[in-house]
């Protein structure tokens, strides 16, 4: 299969250039390798790497994204993966993708494996996710597993090129685009199964430069469910679901809030767009304005 590799990244050069080196080491090489940056010194400086194509886009994850996914086409790509600039694969990742897709011929979108995720800390170290993903061992074919899934999980998606057509990802969803991944799998996914599974995996570390302010963050855990909502890309029960637990842990965090998340940031931003909402202001661009 020809596999087409889409990173968008903001800020962080450092960890794009790793990405030199991931693609090197894998198994199975990729068909096309395609930065996608908002500014040019998103790259590590003198940034030269063969095979790799640097497209600049808007600033936020999802119009980078979009302009990575339009460079491609269905005679070329088979699959396309999307990866988060902190996200270390197994060298083996392509690989087993194309042969779990390949078996699994329902299958249009599918999350992988992640083996270890710093989002929810303070982050793990580049050298500590290398020394665990160099552990790692393909899966047994009797041995992959795979399950539905309400939307997959941005650091390491693949979709089946042709079942995308005319999706694209949700460019009012700006910035970092939160369930900018819930909302397109599920779209594709009107297309086939949207599946997690171990067949491919790798560590992300969950990275913190970068992202945007609590304030912005907050808006968003709001403003972005409710608009997803109103397209039924998202469930009812997921959408309320996922809005009352950040609201809960925004506030139940204020006092003894993590050392790398603005919690009160991230209240004030749910109480301002609870407001816009009550008024009728409510909407995701909003957080522009922030």
């Amino acid at each position: 299969m020809n596999i087409a590799v889409v990173i968008a990244s903001t800020r962080r050069p450092t960890e794009l250039a790793r990405w030199a080196d991931h693609i090197r080491n894998q198994t199975l090489a990729p068909s096309r390798v395609i930065f996608a940056i908002a500014r040019p010194e998103d790259l590590p400086p003198g940034f030269e790497a063969s095979g790799i194509d640097v497209v600049q886009a808007p600033l936020g994850l999802p119009a980078q994204r979009n302009v990575g996914l339009d460079m491609l086409d269905e005679t070329t790509t088979d699959l396309v993966v999307f990866y988060d600039d902190d996200f270390v694969p197994a060298s083996f990742s392509l690989e087993a993708m194309a042969r779990f897709f390949a078996e699994h011929s329902d299958v249009v979108a599918a999350s992988g494996s992640v083996v270890l995720d710093g989002i929810g800390s303070a982050g793990i170290s580049y050298e500590v996710a290398s020394a665990i993903v160099s552990s790692l061992k393909p899966v047994a074919p009797e041995a992959v597993e795979l399950a539905p899934i309400d939307g997959t999980y941005g650091c390491n998606m693949a979709f089946r090129f042709s079942a995308i057509g005319k999706e694209r990802f949700d460019e009012r969803l700006p910035l970092y685009g939160w369930l900018e991944d819930v909302d397109f799998s599920n779209r594709v996914g009107r297309q086939g199964r949207v599946v997690r599974t171990n067949a491919f995996m790798g560590v992300h570390q969950g990275v913190k430069l970068g992202r945007g302010p609590g304030r912005q963050f907050g808006y968003s855990q709001i403003a972005n469910p409710l608009h997803l909502r109103a397209k039924r890309s998202i469930r009812a029960d997921h959408a309320y679901w996922l809005m009352t637990r950040n609201i809960l842990m925004n506030h139940a965090r204020l006092l003894w809030p993590e050392p790398w998340i603005d919690r009160k940031g991230r209240a004030y931003g749910n109480w301002l767009a609870l407001w816009h909402g009550l008024r009728g202001r409510l909407a995701p661009e909003r957080v522009l304005d922030l």
